[in-house]
């Protein structure tokens, strides 16, 4: 049997037959090439805070200024980097001294102890250190108040956000926790903090919103007959997208034990020691995450990177103490005032 002639007809598409780039992937090269010698080397430079037995020098305790950047900079820290595991440890033992006589830089240190800059959300630190930077007798005030003035439109800006997100209805639905709306903001806030992502956090807020609904119908409102029936349908449905194939739902097998007490029972170890060695797993988790994002690529763009930073940084920032995404009354109640509440004052 034939085709008809209609296709067998090749198809003919012009082209401008532009010419290729003299430069090829010159500069691609050459740039990364470059920079990649320059970020990700041996931190030896660090060895001038210490002395002949291998300590760190002792005039340093008098420097809070120059604790406070040692300490800053131990978080960069990648695998292997012993000296800023011990920089972390030795800063951070006599930065909690200088809280407690009284140094003229206790504010900030106080902040850096709780919040240090590499694990903090860029907006929520501009904001923590307006008071601390116009304590400064050098401070520039036109700078200051540009600063705050760019605050102030950019927090507009996410109340714009906040009205899109609250007409989801989902505020509504009183018996799930996904009329959390502000909680479900903040993590797009703190993913996409620019002000020209607008689309992107829209799109994760709702995201967020289905999968804490989904979450809640398998803890809480599904019998188990309704839960089978719901788990086969999304295995359907992971058949036919051929996106989360190999996923196998939490709750087919009821109530998973949390890694804390999968890591008690597997080691036989108290829950305190089992938090310690977790924590431990974060922290080079963490190593991880800086040696990735200081490596130049053509792949991935550092934007993209960006945002894979932040949403680390959101979740250090929900579950620093407590699980404030779940529970409403808790410092997260604060932070999220200054994020759309509260303007600051110019």
């Amino acid at each position: 049997m034939s085709l008809p002639a209609a296709t067998q007809r090749a198809q003919v598409r012009r082209t401008a037959q532009f010419h290729p780039t003299v430069w090829g992937d010159y500069f691609i090269k050459r740039v990364s090439d470059n920079q990649a010698a320059l970020f990700v080397g041996e931190s030896d430079v660090f060895s001038k805070f210490k002395d002949g037995k291998g300590n760190f020098k002792e005039d340093l305790i008098n420097d809070v200024h120059g604790l406070l950047s040692l300490y800053e900079a131990s978080y960069l820290s990648v695998q292997g980097e012993d000296i800023l595991d011990e920089a972390l440890e030795f800063t951070k033992t006599h930065l909690i001294m200088a809280t407690q006589f009284g140094s003229s830089l206790a504010d900030q240190v106080s902040h850096a102890l709780r919040w240090p800059i590499r694990r903090g959300l860029p907006r929520k630190e501009s904001r923590d250190y307006f008071s601390i930077y116009q304590q400064d007798e050098a401070h520039i005030k036109p700078l200051l108040k540009l600063a705050k003035l760019d605050y102030n439109i950019v927090q507009m800006l996410h109340q714009k956000d906040m009205n899109m997100i609250t007409k989801f209805g989902l505020h509504n639905q009183t018996t799930f926790r996904s009329r959390q709306s502000d909680r479900m903001l903040f993590l797009a806030l703190g993913t996409f903090s620019e002000p020209q992502y607008v689309f992107a956090r829209e799109v994760l807020s709702k995201a967020v919103a289905m999968l804490s609904v989904m979450d809640d119908i398998y803890d809480v409102h599904g019998t188990i007959e309704e839960l089978e029936l719901f788990t086969k349908v999304l295995r359907g449905l992971a058949r036919l997208i051929d996106d989360i194939r190999s996923h196998e739902f939490e709750q087919e097998r009821g109530h998973v034990a949390s890694a804390v007490e999968c890591y008690m029972k597997q080691h036989g170890v108290s829950q305190q020691e089992a938090y310690d060695e977790l924590y431990k797993i974060v922290i080079n988790l963490w190593k991880d995450l800086n040696e990735e994002l200081l490596k130049e690529t053509a792949d991935i763009p550092k934007p993209i990177l960006m945002c894979i930073l932040n949403i680390v940084r959101v979740m250090d920032v929900v579950y620093k103490d407590e699980d404030s995404y779940t529970n409403s009354k808790t410092s997260l109640k604060d932070i999220l005032a200054t994020f759309l509440v509260h303007p600051v004052p110019v």
